[in-house]
């Protein structure tokens, strides 16, 4: 097993390894703690492992909610039935809130445990590797509202975090994608060369050919670059916006498609549209872009229809990193360096995000790449 420390927002573990979770070690440390738990899980993760997980907690007192799988179950609705059960259930302060899924669990659950009686610990266990390379570390909690992902929240650290890659191997296609892409964005803000070499790994799993041991390495380097970003600005003040590159785009459209694309599409198609402002502003150069294009374009996939323009400018407007009505984005000036100039984020112009957003439905609407060809 592998320990990274976090300390901040506040102090935590990220514990990774393999094959432990339904072992005494996990059970020693809850025992350790407490007498009482609630499980948070989705309807996905309890079937697979639901039962087993509860079963491995013996001598602890076990409450379990299983929430509706699904970014559109991050919401203000499901938020409240689960803290309404834990008030009937007679959660007390001392009781520890397990959040064992993927992100959108990790999310609530961390919202949750921020909030309810004024603050319980969490305790993360994430079951995707977008999870467990991005959503899980960095202390950001948060729900969707109509209006945009991730418009309520707060930055509290996790009591700790304890990553099992073996609940990896029940992941779908979609959640490989999801991770994946976080995995290549985070090296993307490394450096070129690492860029490549997570690149060949991908490509390697693609064929069957990534051994498992390697795996758990690239999650550990993953987490260990965001949580390094995370350190220098728990906050987001500065740096942190960073690890938003292709954000913008990339939660826009998962709301425009009612989630029905995923995050790590979303993103992929984000960081090549957001790319190609940067090089249209003269910050990248276009090789540099072709290369970060050729990276993420088999990951981005194809979206059926054209977005509406003004449409989507609308969800655009939500953003967090806007300021003063102003469409702000990260771009990249080169592979591993984001341009500054005196912020982390650079104001756009609605006519160069609209040019942006031609280039996005000419490059990736399906019946529009067929007519291209």
């Amino acid at each position: 097993m592998k320990i990274i420390q976090a300390k901040f927002p506040s102090p935590y573990n990220i514990n990774i390894g393999t094959k432990y979770i339904n072992s005494d070690y996990l059970l020693n440390y809850l025992k350790s703690l407490t007498s009482s738990v609630i499980v948070i899980t989705d309807t996905n993760v309890n079937m697979l492992y639901g039962n087993q997980f509860v079963s491995s907690l013996t001598g602890i007192n076990v409450n379990k909610y299983v929430m509706p799988a699904g970014d559109q179950a991050k919401n203000r609705e499901v938020m409240a039935n689960i803290q309404d059960f834990m008030q009937e259930n007679k959660i007390s302060k001392d009781s520890i809130i397990l959040a064992l899924g993927g992100g959108v669990v990790t999310d609530i659950a961390g919202f949750i445990g921020a909030t309810y009686l004024r603050g319980i610990k969490t305790i993360y266990i994430p079951t995707t590797m977008l999870c467990i390379v991005d959503a899980a570390i960095g202390g950001k909690t948060a729900i969707n509202t109509d209006y945009g992902k991730n418009q309520l929240g707060t930055i509290t650290s996790p009591y700790a975090i304890f990553v099992d890659t073996e609940f990896l191997k029940s992941q779908d296609g979609n959640s490989w994608r999801d991770g994946w892409v976080e995995t290549l964005k985070h090296a993307l803000l490394e450096s070129e060369n690492n860029l490549l070499e997570v690149y060949k790994n991908y490509c390697d799993f693609v064929i069957g050919k990534l051994p498992e041991e390697k795996l758990l390495e690239i999650c550990y380097t993953s987490c260990n670059t965001k949580n390094k970003i995370v350190a220098a600005d728990p906050y987001e003040k500065g740096k942190r916006a960073s690890l938003n590159i292709g954000h913008n785009i990339g939660h826009a459209l998962e709301l425009y498609f009612k989630f029905t694309i995923s995050h790590g599409q979303g993103v992929a198609i984000g960081i090549i549209t957001e790319s190609y402002i940067a090089v249209k502003l003269s910050i990248l150069s276009k090789s540099k872009f072709e290369l970060i294009n050729k990276i993420f374009r088999p990951l981005a996939g194809v979206i059926e229809e054209e977005i509406d323009i003004i449409n989507f400018l609308k969800l655009l407007s939500f953003d967090k990193k806007n300021r003063k009505n102003e469409l702000r984005f990260c771009l990249l000036e080169d592979i591993g360096r984001i341009f500054k100039s005196g912020s982390y984020t650079k104001a756009i112009k609605s006519e160069l995000v609209i040019d942006a957003l031609k280039f996005m439905n000419k490059e990736f609407v399906e019946s529009n790449r067929i007519k291209a060809n």
